[in-house]
């Protein structure tokens, strides 16, 4: 199961994602990161979704450009549209959680 602070932890870090810049050749390693980490909120595997979400954390670009450097452009289509599938992925991940809780209560 997903914790709230985990939950918290991987919007953040997506939310983070639609404002770096970096070049096309990062943004296919990113989404590549993105969908291993929507991979691992769908199998509620907290240990992975830590792990995944440090992965795309770290993957945030550096604010040093080099000279001769390929241009960097916002994120593309496909990686804000891995984006909102983890976003969604995330939502029902914290659905099954709430529905376990109230559970233990009852």
């Amino acid at each position: 199961m997903l914790n709230e602070e985990l939950v918290e932890d991987v919007r953040m870090v997506l939310d983070d994602l639609v404002q770096w810049e970096m070049t096309e050749r990062q943004w296919r390693h990113v989404a590549g990161l993105v969908g291993t980490l929507a991979a691992a909120v769908r199998a509620c595997g907290a240990d992975a979704v830590r792990d995944a979400t440090d992965a795309v954390e770290l993957a945030a670009p550096v604010r040093v450009t080099r000279v001769g450097q390929e241009p960097v452009v916002p994120p593309p289509p496909f990686v804000l549209e891995r984006r909102s599938e983890t976003l969604d992925s995330l939502r029902g991940a914290e659905d099954v959680e709430e529905d376990n809780d109230r559970s233990d209560t009852d």
